[in-house]
């Protein structure tokens, strides 16, 4: 895959918002989120042996295996684990780059190569809002929400990707601002309002259709 350096900037931005906002602590996001360390590294959402495998050579051992004892944790129960040896452990932004660069975001544009066969074949800044959306929400393309067809997008996706129609990858990924617009933001635990999924499709999908047009896509990384 060649993914454009605007659209990993894009994602890191979306993550953490801009270098002066990064957190160099364990933190927990809210909602159904495990605790979150780096560049949108949900711990939550990772196995022991991965976080290991990610993050041994760029941390203190004894860092790694408290981070590790975090795996699979998500929701009130994860910021619980948030202790004071948790707290001890801090990622200086540099090494959470490095970590996202070798580590984890060659692994999402497998997992985006994968979910959309010929996502390789489309220009450099759509693999990466593809592979935004797959970092984001994961690659799964079966509903859990059988009433809201939760993934009925992710499911379309695999067609549009295949025949390389820029117009309804667009679509698709707007559409599927559906599922949180009107919900409430968060609120201590409670899972209210989502405002930032519903803008971050929307910027995804502009992003895409400003691709089509464009000729110069700066700097681009090979995965």
């Amino acid at each position: 895959m060649t993914v454009s350096k605007d659209s990993i900037d894009f994602i890191v931005s979306e993550e953490i918002g801009s270098i002066a906002e990064y957190n160099s602590s364990p933190n927990w996001p809210g909602g159904q989120s495990g605790v979150t360390i780096g560049i949108g590294y949900d711990l939550g959402m990772n196995k022991s042996q991965q976080i290991t495998s990610d993050w041994l050579q760029f941390l203190n051992g004894n860092y790694v295996v408290t981070l590790a004892g975090l795996a699979g944790y998500s929701g009130p129960l994860a910021k619980s684990k948030i202790n004071q040896l948790v707290k001890l452990v801090k990622i200086p932004y540099e090494v959470a780059y490095d970590c996202f660069i070798k580590k984890t975001l060659p692994r999402f544009c497998n997992e985006a190569l994968l979910a959309f066969p010929g996502i390789d074949l489309l220009n450099a800044d759509t693999q990466g809002m593809l592979v935004s959306l797959v970092f984001n929400r994961g690659s799964r393309m079966k509903d859990i929400n059988a009433k809201s067809q939760d993934r009925l997008e992710m499911r379309e996706l695999v067609d549009a990707v295949s025949k390389q129609d820029y117009v309804k990858i667009a679509d698709e990924i707007e559409s599927m601002k559906r599922l949180w617009d009107g919900i409430p933001e968060y609120s201590g635990e409670v899972e209210t309002k989502l405002t930032g999924l519903v803008n971050r499709r929307i910027k995804e999908s502009n992003i895409v259709r400003a691709s089509v047009a464009k000729e110069d896509f700066g700097e681009l990384f090979n995965f």
